[in-house]
């Protein structure tokens, strides 16, 4: 995602990138397919640091497309769980070295928080959208994954059409 979002702002000059895919659910009332607006992304990572000298382990979305999506989703009628995410540099990693999270994340997943420090760098808007694939207790199969994400599609591409 950093390198693709830096090159989409920079580049190209898009202006407005809403991530869209699946994470892991990490809250017990959440269901396999719930969907997620990210309100922060949490990282362990180096690369805000690396990259831009952010020394911050959060990033923000643009509130502005954030509370576009949250608005569409409830003209749609459509729950969305809100809170911090956690991008990981890894999705598989020996349990040992797990380290508790400083935050309350609700979701895991590896792309919101250099999208959102490219977006702070190049003074751009970027927003994210998430379904819950996995659980620790369930996953989503390898045909849900292609046809289950439909209201996540829905909410990000008709807040798309309005900007």
């Amino acid at each position: 995602m950093g390198i693709y979002s830096y090159e989409l702002y920079r580049f190209y000059n898009v202006e407005n990138i809403i991530r869209i895919g699946s994470c892991g659910g990490l809250l017990p009332e959440m269901k396999l397919f719930d969907v997620i607006l990210a309100e922060a992304a949490y990282s362990d990572s180096t690369f805000a640091k690396t990259a831009y000298g952010y020394e911050e382990d959060l990033m923000y979305p643009d509130p502005e497309l954030t509370r576009k999506l949250a608005e569409t989703a409830e003209q749609k009628g459509k729950h969305l769980y809100r809170g911090i995410v956690k991008s990981g540099d890894c999705f598989y990693y020996d349990p040992a070295f797990k380290k508790e999270d400083p935050y309350p994340t609700i979701a895991g997943e590896m792309e919101s928080f250099a999208l959102f420090a490219n977006a702070r760098y190049l003074h751009k808007k970027a927003a994210c959208l998430l379904t819950i694939s996995d659980k620790k207790d369930a996953a989503a199969t390898a045909e849900e994954r292609q046809t289950a994400f439909k209201e996540m599609m829905e909410i990000a591409l008709d807040t798309a059409i309005g900007l």
